[in-house]
C-alpha cells in the first residue's frame, strides 16, 4: 500500500500523472477491400517507464489487452477469420506517429520499429505473439532487455501488427501504445530509495511542519 501511494505521489509531483480514461483513436481513413474498416487497438496504457529484466505490464500492473475494432461501429469484431487473428509484438520509436488521429500503411509502421544495438541481445523477449480470441488477446511475458536512453526520442512504444499469412486480403491497421521509457534495472534501486525517503518526509511533515522545506525541496529536484 505504501508503494502504490509513493508511486502516485512521485508521479503528481513531476507531472506525470495519467488520467485512467479508456483512449479512442480517431477512425482511420484507409478503407479495407470489401468495405471492411478494421484496426488494432490497444486497450490497456502504459506507465511512463519500466525497467529492463522486469516483466512488462500496463499502469497499477495491469495485464496489456489487445482488442480488433470496428472503425465504422466503434466495436470488437468477435467473429470471422479476423476475430482469430494471429498477432506479432514490435517495439517502435517513441516519436513514432505522435498525433493519435494520423494514419499509416504497413510499411510506415515496419520502418519504424526497433531492434537490438549491434551486439546486444534481442531488445524484446518473451510471449512475441499473441492470438486473438472473439477480437480480444492479452500480451503474455515480455522484458526488455536495454534501455531506451540510446534512441532519438529515448522512448519506446510496443506494436501489434497482423502475423503473415493471417487475413492477407483484408487491410487491418496496426496498434501502438503510448511511449514510455525503460530504464536500466539498477535505476530502479534509485527509484525505490527516493519513494522510501518521500514517504518518510510525508510522515514528518504530517507530525513535525518543519519537514515542509524538506519536502518541497526534494519535489524540485525531481
Amino acid at each position: 500500500m505504501e508503494v502504490c501511494f509513493c508511486t502516485f505521489l512521485t508521479r503528481l509531483c513531476t507531472n506525470e500523472l495519467h488520467f485512467f480514461v479508456y483512449y479512442r483513436s480517431s477512425p482511420p481513413r484507409i478503407q479495407a477491400p470489401g468495405g471492411k474498416n478494421l484496426q488494432l487497438h490497444f486497450k490497456t496504457r502504459m506507465p511512463p517507464h519500466l525497467f529492463t529484466g522486469g516483466k512488462v505490464e500496463g499502469e497499477q500492473g495491469a495485464s496489456i489487452l489487445v482488442v480488433l475494432l470496428d472503425v465504422d461501429t466503434s466495436s470488437v469484431v468477435q467473429t470471422g477469420p479476423e476475430s482469430a487473428a494471429k498477432l506479432n509484438v514490435v517495439v517502435l520509436e517513441g516519436d513514432f506517429n505522435e498525433e493519435s488521429d494520423d494514419d499509416w500503411t504497413k510499411e510506415h509502421f515496419e520502418s519504424h520499429e526497433v531492434k537490438e544495438r549491434e551486439g546486444k541481445r534481442p531488445l524484446l523477449t518473451g510471449d512475441l505473439q499473441v492470438t486473438l480470441k472473439e477480437g480480444i488477446g492479452t500480451l503474455g511475458d515480455l522484458t526488455f532487455t536495454d534501455n531506451s536512453s540510446w534512441i532519438r526520442s529515448r522512448k519506446f512504444r510496443l506494436g501489434v501488427k497482423i502475423a503473415p499469412g493471417y487475413c492477407e486480403d483484408v487491410h487491418i491497421r496496426e496498434a501502438k501504445t503510448e511511449a514510455f521509457a525503460v530504464k536500466d534495472h539498477r535505476g530502479e534501486c534509485e527509484f525505490s530509495a527516493n519513494c522510501s525517503l518521500l514517504v518518510l518526509l510525508i510522515q514528518m511533515f504530517f507530525q513535525e511542519n518543519f519537514a515542509l522545506p524538506m519536502l518541497l525541496k526534494w519535489v524540485d529536484n525531481r
